[in-house]
């Protein structure tokens, strides 16, 4: 078998080599958790988006209904009674 030579940097540069990449990777973690805590925040706001669009429309629908057929409701009851 052949033996590969390899030149490695003296321990001093390597440990600060891994400083340095421990640092960058911490940095990396925290931008993406913090764009995951804001994909969370936008994905609630989304919800609520609909939820009040549909209720809304729910709402408007109730008016709608107690204003034109609620009427002819009670008509229809007071000729009943007669």
């Amino acid at each position: 078998m052949k033996r590969i030579s390899v030149i490695t940097p003296p321990l001093s540069e390597q440990q600060r080599i891994a400083i340095f990449l421990d640092k960058k990777c911490g940095e990396i973690d925290e931008a993406i958790a913090l764009q995951e805590e804001f994909f969370e925040e936008l994905e609630a706001y989304k919800q609520s988006v609909i939820t009040e669009a549909v209720t809304r429309r729910h709402i408007s629908f109730l008016i709608s209904i107690t204003k034109y057929i609620l009427p002819f409701k009670k008509k229809e009851y007071l000729c009943s009674l007669k």
